[in-house]
């Protein structure tokens, strides 16, 4: 038979275990949160300092460039003619979809200041974030239609 040696319990060694406990109380308590689509607001001085923030920032100008390119550009007669409007709308349609697919997981895909701003009322965002992803997409656009006017005057 073998004996197992037991310790005195001593303050410290209760704060430590009473520590560890409150400690795995809160961690399922922020677990149980996030599964139920409540999220954790970050500082945010934290926030800026994320990879994950600058890269949603990022991706949302570039969104908002491919967004402006493509709809304004199948507006142009590139071939002397002026193009249906249902091509205009399908390009309309499948830019979006195409642009969503591919930044949603990145940034969530706002590709328009009004949608930052309707998530910034509704507190899905921060204000820093809203005020990042508006001025970005206004940059992407605005770099958008100067390259659609740049090869337009090279015709």
């Amino acid at each position: 038979m073998t004996s197992v040696a037991t310790t005195p319990l001593t303050s410290a060694g209760l704060e430590n275990l009473m520590t560890t406990l409150l400690e795995r109380f809160e961690t399922a308590r922020l677990e149980e949160e996030a599964g139920n689509g409540n999220k954790m607001r970050v500082p945010m001085q934290a926030e800026i300092r994320s990879l994950d923030f600058w890269r949603s920032i990022v991706a949302e100008c570039l969104a908002s460039f491919f967004l402006v390119f493509i709809i304004c550009g199948s507006f142009i007669p590139w071939s002397g003619h002026t193009p249906p409007a249902i091509s205009i709308a399908l390009a309309s349609g499948f830019s979006v979809a195409a642009l969503t697919l591919s930044f949603a997981q990145i940034s969530g895909a706002h590709l328009n200041p009004v949608m930052s701003l309707a998530l910034l009322v509704t507190r899905k965002i921060s204000p820093m974030k809203a005020l990042l992803y508006v001025t970005s997409q206004g940059g992407g656009a605005i770099a958008g239609a100067a390259l659609l006017y740049g090869l337009c005057r090279k015709r």
